[in-house]
């Protein structure tokens, strides 16, 4: 099993899941736990050095909230894509190569620390998603910096 943290995060104050949150590992040099193989859910990244974006109603460290069906490949292919940016701070900024998405130039200069909310059950790590941006979106009156306008929806 995870590490069971006691992370709390405001916009999710009375947002429960039957197993909780659990990580809080950096995503560059720590491991992925191994209960996230093959484990839908959702997952936070946000900063690690306490730098706090501003938002229209407060600030967060939350970089981006994302999810997956198998969250140690996602959580894999986002390491791969840091690492590969750490490596080569150029990597992206030629005509030839393809848009890095900000939310990994964010990862790059401001650090990347990972929580995640395992499935439980029925959940749907899509709905799930949409849920934990919508009440961040209520929290803080935007979307976290990472997230693309359309990443989820609303019933």
């Amino acid at each position: 099993m995870g590490t069971k943290t006691d992370k709390t995060f405001p916009f999710l104050e009375r947002y429960r899941t039957e197993i909780g949150v659990r990580g809080g590992f950096k995503l560059a040099t720590e491991s992925i736990p191994e209960e996230t193989r093959g484990k839908g859910g959702v997952y936070i990244i946000e900063t690690t050095n306490r730098f706090n974006f501003p938002y229209p109603c407060g600030k967060s460290s939350v970089i981006y909230i994302g999810q997956s069906d198998d969250l140690m490949t996602r959580l894999k292919e986002h390491r791969q894509t840091l690492l590969k940016l750490k490596e080569n701070t150029e990597y992206g900024m030629k005509p030839t190569q393809p848009w890095i998405s900000s939310r990994y130039q964010y990862m790059r200069y401001k650090g990347a620390r990972v929580y995640y909310y395992p499935c439980w059950g029925n959940q749907d790590p899509k709905e799930m998603e949409a849920e934990i941006i919508w009440r961040f979106y209520q929290y803080y009156r935007a979307l976290p910096v990472g997230n693309a306008a359309k990443s989820y929806s609303r019933k």
